[in-house]
């Protein structure tokens, strides 16, 4: 039976998180009733954010925190379900005890109708054999300072320090930015709380006309932890309005050359290294004959579709590239087999006319549910599923049509940690 921890079993549940994560170093008394006062508060706050256990016999074997998000997909807000700190009790390994959580995350939120999930994945496989879709990849930058680009002023930068009006300040831009971004979530007053307070993460923007008109995230690392002066920036989040604000961010990181060996920057943002006229990372590593290595490549986030029919609904009023088309979906879900159902689903000039279990149509796309979830979330092209052998059509004429259909201008981003 999986169900919402109870304070009582608060203490058996970071028993169970602390021998599945031991790089937590949960050791020490101490150490145990911190995590556990911090559970007891999510369990006691909002229903978005909440732990939920996996019993058998009356015993905790494992436990999950579930999200409720709200993300923008595709230009349109939905409901999505995130989980994390999946966790199984060390005696019960090799005895499904993570399958079942799993299952149990995807039922909870089908029965409240939402289309979406996505988890950080410690292993792809394994999820992508429970139906989850890779997602973007993020790339990370090793850079001196002083070849990031200087511009002629840095005079709108300030550093947030946290107040009242920093944090309205932030909270409208960013929700700002999630209103135009595929694939960002929207922050909790709780979470801009905790970003604010965290002593060791830097908060700056770009301040004009009494608002922001950019954000950066950033953190102190050592580059050499044998030598403490030398040391990089790593910047985690970034967003920016125009050019000009672009501009005045880059040269505050230039700027930095006196004090920082290197900034860390790490983005979503493929054409990144097109900023530099020296984008290489500080390797020697070529491949390809003599291509210098400018930054490396991660994987870590996977979405997943609940509900086909659900979906759909949900993107009703999307445009899917103008097409007028029927559509046979044969989306095998061997995972969660009650989306595993063909539908038929109309397209009349890029928006959805029609959502039907049967009926005519004028091609079949048979691929499995973790790489639609890519093809939705605009991570991978169809032409690209179909060249892969990922996909297949009945009609090969059409490749090209819902390659149009499913085109996403950018991938999604995600800067929500969970």
């Amino acid at each position: 039976m999986i169900r919402e921890v109870q304070p009582a079993e608060v203490p058996d549940l970071v028993d169970v998180l602390a021998n599945a994560y031991p790089g937590w170093a949960l050791s020490t008394a101490d150490e145990r009733e911190r995590v556990a006062q911090a559970i007891l508060k999510a369990q006691a706050g909002s229903l978005a954010r909440k732990y939920f256990g996996l019993f058998r016999d009356g015993r905790l074997v494992g436990g999950m925190r579930l999200f409720d998000f709200r993300m923008n997909l595709l230009g349109h807000m939905v409901d999505a379900g995130g989980v994390g700190v999946v966790a199984v009790d060390l005696l019960r390994k090799k005895e499904h005890v993570a399958k079942e959580l799993m299952a149990g995350f995807l039922d909870h939120y089908r029965q409240k109708n939402t289309s979406m999930a996505l988890l950080y994945a410690f292993r792809t496989d394994f999820y992508q054999n429970m139906g989850f879709g890779l997602g973007p990849q993020a790339y990370r930058y090793k850079i001196a300072p002083a070849r990031f680009p200087k511009g002629q002023s840095k005079s709108h930068i300030v550093r947030l320090q946290g107040s009242a009006a920093d944090k309205a300040r932030f909270k409208a831009y960013y929700h700002a930015q999630v209103a135009r971004t595929h694939g960002l979530i929207e922050k909790t007053d709780g979470e801009i709380d905790v970003l604010f307070s965290s002593p060791e993460r830097l908060v700056f923007g770009y301040h004009a006309e009494g608002e922001l008109k950019g954000y950066m995230l950033a953190r102190f690392e050592p580059e050499n932890p044998e030598n403490k002066l030398s040391n990089n920036l790593r910047v985690t989040e970034f967003f920016y309005d125009s050019p000009a604000v672009l501009a005045e961010f880059l040269t505050f990181l230039h700027s930095q050359a006196d004090q920082l060996r290197y900034i860390v920057f790490d983005t979503f943002d493929r054409d990144f290294h097109h900023l530099f006229g020296d984008a290489r990372s500080d390797g020697e590593s070529t491949i390809h004959g003599v291509y210098q290595e400018s930054n490396v490549a991660a994987t870590g986030l996977m979405y997943r579709v609940l509900n086909t029919e659900q979906l759909f609904r949900d993107l009703e009023e999307h445009h899917f590239g103008g097409e007028s088309l029927r559509i046979r979906l044969a989306i095998d879900d061997s995972f969660l087999s009650v989306n595993s159902r063909p539908i038929v689903v109309q397209f009349d000039h890029g928006r959805v006319a029609s959502i039907s279990p049967n009926g005519p149509y004028d091609v079949e796309l048979s691929t499995t549910i973790s790489h639609f979830s890519s093809l939705i979330m605009g991570t991978i092209p169809f032409r690209k599923l179909v060249a892969y052998g990922l996909a297949t059509v009945s009609n090969q004429a059409f490749v090209s049509v819902i390659d149009r259909m499913f085109h996403t201008d950018e991938g999604p981003i995600c800067t929500t940690e969970f």
